[in-house]
C-alpha cells in the first residue's frame, strides 16, 4: 500500500485559528494536501495555505510528522473535518 504524504498546518494569531470553510456549510478544517512531485512538504504547505485560504505564511514552526497508508488516510488524517 503506497505511503501518502501531507502537509497541514494551523495559524494562530491573537488566540484565533484560522481555518478553511466551503460556502455555509457547518465544518472547518486545518489547510492541507497532498506533496506533488518533487515538493517539500514546506513547499506544499505554502501551495496548500496560499491555494485554500489566498494568504503567505512567513514563518513556520514544525509540530508534526505522521506517516500512514492510502487505507490509513481517512482515518487519521489531522487535516480532516471539525464541527465548531
Amino acid at each position: 500500500m503506497p505511503i501518502i504524504i501531507r502537509a497541514s498546518g494551523v495559524v494562530m494569531r491573537n488566540k484565533k485559528i484560522l481555518l478553511v470553510s466551503a460556502g455555509n456549510r457547518p465544518f472547518y478544517w486545518t489547510p492541507d494536501g497532498k506533496l506533488e512531485p518533487s515538493e517539500t512538504a514546506l513547499d506544499a504547505l505554502h501551495r496548500e495555505f496560499q491555494e485554500e485560504l489566498g494568504v503567505k505564511i512567513t514563518a513556520v514552526k514544525r509540530y508534526l510528522d505522521y506517516q500512514c497508508s492510502a487505507e490509513e488516510e481517512e482515518i487519521i488524517n489531522p487535516g480532516k473535518f471539525m464541527r465548531l
